[in-house]
């Protein structure tokens, strides 16, 4: 029975002894939460301070303003610039009068030649003999001869023949009263066709050269409208282009404004003690990652905008070109029938 009381007496001792470590041992740990609880709090004071001190970055002014004239561009507009001073449309343009006046140039062969001449001459002799003819003893004869020719030479564009036609007359004056007539006029003409009957029939050099120049023309007409079309295509494409980068500019900055307000969200909610500061560290991260994306698509636009104005201006010293562009219709009403779905396509792909 003794025993058995001692026993229960050391069991009672070693419980005491273990509550009483349990007691110091927790008590040692408040002051460590606390002291935790105290780095919490000056941590957020000092965020809170810092964001206080200094403007954030959604608050600092942006690029200055576009001092450029602004310009109001439809599609039609863009499409209707495009035809007047497009370069690659010009330079098309081009190739067709060209191919004409080497067809012309080729196609005069068959033009007629009229020729013509007028000569004169004149001759005097002695009266030698007393039959010369002179009216007075021993006076000289004058004789005189005046040319007119007129001919018309020209080749026919079928079978390779050709054919020439001639005037010739010959007036002769005297003082010799031998002449019986004075003036005498000689005139004859003659008429000549020449037709080839083997070689040069069916055709000729010159017959070649018009039907490869003719058709070097309908290939020029086919690519001044592949060019007319292909150009439109890509008015009509950097056009759009331009407008959703218009918009993606928008939507970019409406993330950054989400983001901002995300950042002071995230500090009040950590200056009340509801939220760690590492939270609000994520939320500027988070914020300065959408504005890289805003000046991203600041960049688009303005690229957007030089491939759209190289499409539609003849050169730099076009007054569009130093504008700023300003599109005049929305993505969600302009694009109709195949445009509106390839538009639709890209952004779902997107």
């Amino acid at each position: 029975m003794t025993h058995n009381r001692s026993k229960s007496k050391w069991m009672l001792a070693c419980a005491a002894a273990i509550v009483a470590a349990m007691s110091s041992r927790a008590a040692a740990q408040q002051p460590g939460e606390a002291r935790i609880r105290e780095l919490i709090r000056q941590a957020a004071e000092r965020v809170a301070s810092s964001q206080s001190g200094a403007p954030s970055l959604a608050q600092t002014p942006g690029t200055p303003g576009d001092t450029r004239p602004m310009v109001r561009l439809t599609l039609d507009d863009a499409v209707k610039f495009a035809l007047d001073h497009n370069l690659d449309i010009a330079v098309q343009r081009l190739n067709p009068e060209i191919s004409d006046i080497s067809y012309a140039s080729i196609k005069s062969v068959y033009n007629p030649t009229l020729t013509s001449q007028l000569a004169t001459q004149s001759q005097t002799d002695a009266a030698t003999t007393t039959i010369a003819g002179s009216q007075v003893a021993g006076a000289p004869i004058n004789r005189g001869q005046t040319t007119y020719n007129g001919g018309l030479a020209q080749s026919v564009p079928w079978g390779g023949g050709g054919f020439t036609v001639a005037l010739n007359n010959v007036r002769q004056t005297t003082t010799s009263l031998n002449s019986l007539y004075d003036p005498q006029y000689n005139p004859n003409w003659s008429a000549q066709y020449t037709q080839p009957l083997m070689r040069g029939f069916k055709t000729d050099s010159t017959r070649q050269q018009l039907q490869v120049t003719k058709i070097n023309r309908d290939i020029s007409d086919v690519q001044v409208r592949a060019t007319i079309t292909n150009t439109l295509s890509n008015v009509r494409n950097a056009y759009w282009d331009y407008v959703f980068a218009k918009q993606s500019v928008e939507v970019a900055q409406q993330s950054v404004d989400l983001a901002e307000r995300l950042v002071q969200d995230n500090q009040t909610r950590v200056q009340v003690g509801t939220m760690a500061p590492i939270d609000v560290v994520q939320a500027q991260a988070q914020a300065a990652t959408q504005r890289g994306n805003l000046v991203a698509a600041q960049a688009a636009v303005r690229t957007t905008e030089l491939a759209l104005k190289r499409l539609i201006v003849e050169g730099t010293q076009d007054p569009i070109w130093n504008s700023s562009l300003r599109s005049a219709a929305r993505s969600a009403s302009a694009p109709t029938s195949r445009w509106h779905t390839r538009i639709s396509t890209g952004t779902t792909s997107r």
